[in-house]
């Protein structure tokens, strides 16, 4: 979403709200992805969350700066 995007929102009367929660140090990702070896999906619905929960990045721009990309645990 776009500055353009939340300005004519807002000129709209709607709201426009964004939630970000890190997670990486409140859950160990490979413990997660043990215990859904174990009890939780497998085959492809293991393959996919592994995926999800592996090698991800993140950034953020804030007024055109973009910060450094970060590995997430």
């Amino acid at each position: 979403m776009s500055d353009s995007d939340l300005l004519r929102n807002y000129d709209n009367g709607l709201f426009t709200c964004s939630l970000f929660v890190d997670l990486s140090k409140a859950i160990n990702h490979n413990i997660l992805i043990e215990k859904h070896q174990n009890y939780g999906p497998n085959g492809t619905g293991l393959q996919l969350f592994t995926s999800y929960l592996t090698n991800r990045k993140q950034y953020t721009i804030v007024n055109g700066v973009k910060s450094n990309c970060r590995n997430i645990a």
